[in-house]
């Protein structure tokens, strides 16, 4: 057999070790690839609203303990916006009364809720009387000489300074956005107005004569006894709430009338809610407010 088609050991012995890895030989190096992954905090500004748009009620309070930014985008009124076009914003009614220096609230969604929610806040600056009017999210609680902005979506609560002159059972409203009071101090004629934006107050001297706004309509009268008299001892508050109409019995028991006249019907002591459909004309009982709110004052809020 010639040298040429014997087998060389050596040679073989060569081959194979070159099939296997060295270890004492460092291993190679390879990069890291860059992570392709994007954190919701990287996302523009229109894209991030998509995103918090969609978050549930509950979960609202804690978008602005994120960061600064996302508490700014909570306050864009385009965030308002998306909220209605994904359905996730409903007209909700919120009773606020005063007692024992603490001012107690109740909610109540229409379409949503069994029952009243309560909570409690403890400020006494409210006892000789206040008013309730919302702006957007914001619930506003004047007071005489306080003012309370309390914030639907984040629970916030802000104090903030009264009417520059001291009311007391004074009207309020909201118009364009701004808030305006008269009545209840020694000076009748003077208009307050509250610009939310500034939050400063101004006085206006005299009152514009009214232009008209329409139509009075009568409409079927609420289902109450027949022929039972509303003293002074029983008042209600009349809130608007999309497409119907809250009365709420904020004061007085109907049962204590109907005793006193002899009449047997019974049923409607306090806190007596009742809904008409301003679409079909009709009239439904709601759910009656809780026992512990008293004497309140009624709000309705986009939230």
């Amino acid at each position: 057999m010639s040298d040429s088609n014997s087998c060389n050991s050596r040679h073989f012995s060569w081959l194979m070790k070159s099939c296997f890895p060295n270890t004492q030989q460092p291993p190679p190096h390879h990069p890291t690839p860059i992570p392709t992954t994007t954190t919701i905090s990287s996302l523009p500004d229109d894209l991030l609203l998509e995103c918090l748009s969609r978050v549930a009620h509950s979960s609202l309070p804690h978008l602005p303990l994120v960061c600064s930014r996302w508490a700014y985008l909570l306050d864009s009124p385009i965030f308002h916006l998306l909220r209605i076009r994904n359905h996730l914003v409903c007209f909700t009614l919120f009773v606020v009364s005063c007692s024992d220096g603490a001012l107690l609230t109740a909610s109540y969604r229409l379409e949503n809720d069994n029952e009243w929610n309560i909570s409690s806040l403890n400020y006494p600056f409210f006892e000789n009387g206040f008013r309730v009017l919302a702006i957007g999210r914001r619930i506003y609680v004047i007071g005489r000489t306080v003012m309370l902005r309390c914030d639907t979506w984040t629970g916030k609560v802000v104090e903030l300074h009264g009417p520059v002159n001291l009311r007391k059972k004074f009207a309020a409203a909201v118009v364009g956005g701004k808030i305006y009071v008269a009545g209840g101090s020694a000076g009748a004629t003077a208009v307050e107005e509250y610009d939310p934006k500034s939050e400063k107050w101004r006085v206006f001297n005299g009152v514009r004569k009214s232009s008209g706004f329409g139509e009075w309509r009568r409409i079927k009268s609420p289902p109450l006894p027949a022929q039972v008299r509303l003293d002074s001892t029983v008042r209600f508050s009349c809130e608007a709430i999309g497409e119907k109409v809250v009365l709420v019995q904020v004061n007085g028991c109907i049962d204590d009338l109907l005793r006193r006249s002899g009449r047997p019907e019974r049923g409607m002591k306090e806190g007596l809610v009742l809904v008409y459909d301003c679409v079909v004309g009709e009239w439904s009982r709601g759910v009656d407010l809780p026992e512990v709110i008293r004497r309140s004052a009624c709000v309705c809020v986009e939230c």
